[in-house]
């Protein structure tokens, strides 16, 4: 599982009953780390915009994406009393790109501790859940990633926030 939040995403492997500390990752990287980097880009992209932080939260869940994307994350602001449209698509794809990758790099931390007998099985059943999981094509840019990094088969399913079918 793994489960992308606000403040850290957590990794665990979870095989038997209970999970131990050498099944488990959390690395303080997750939503809030790819607000603040969405904000650093657009401060470095437009200098004479200053949004909050609950505007470009409001702007990463609408349009977050990692991968391609079939649309730009384009969006009309009222700066200095003038509508201006935006165009932050670099933007928040390069914020999700390092969100992902950390992901990535959590997932074969886990899957190297792992038993070789269970490590085929493991692979293929990696589940994103938590807010993160929201980000459009993460389950598939991981799976990808995983497969390209020599995995045989992997298999990433996205359930989104507060499901609660699996538990």
């Amino acid at each position: 599982f793994v489960d992308i939040g606000a403040g850290t995403t957590d990794v665990c492997m979870v095989q038997g009953y209970f999970p131990t500390a050498e099944s488990q990752v959390s690395v303080e990287f997750a939503g809030d780390r790819v607000d603040m980097l969405i904000q650093e880009g657009i401060r470095r992209e437009y200098p004479d915009i200053s949004l909050s932080m609950a505007k470009v939260r409001e702007i990463k869940e609408r349009y977050s994406f990692v991968g391609k994307t079939d649309s730009p994350a384009t969006t009309s602001l009222v700066i200095g009393g003038k509508m201006r449209k935006l165009d932050f698509t670099a933007v928040i794809g390069d914020a999700c790109r390092q969100l992902l990758e950390q992901i990535f790099d959590c997932v074969r931390t886990v899957v190297a501790r792992a038993s070789s007998d269970t490590v085929g099985e493991l692979i293929q059943n990696i589940v994103l859940t938590g807010g993160g999981s929201c980000i459009r094509n993460l389950d598939t840019e991981l799976q990808r990633m995983l497969a390209e990094d020599g995995y045989e088969k992997p298999g990433v399913q996205s359930i989104g926030a507060g499901h609660k079918e699996l538990v």
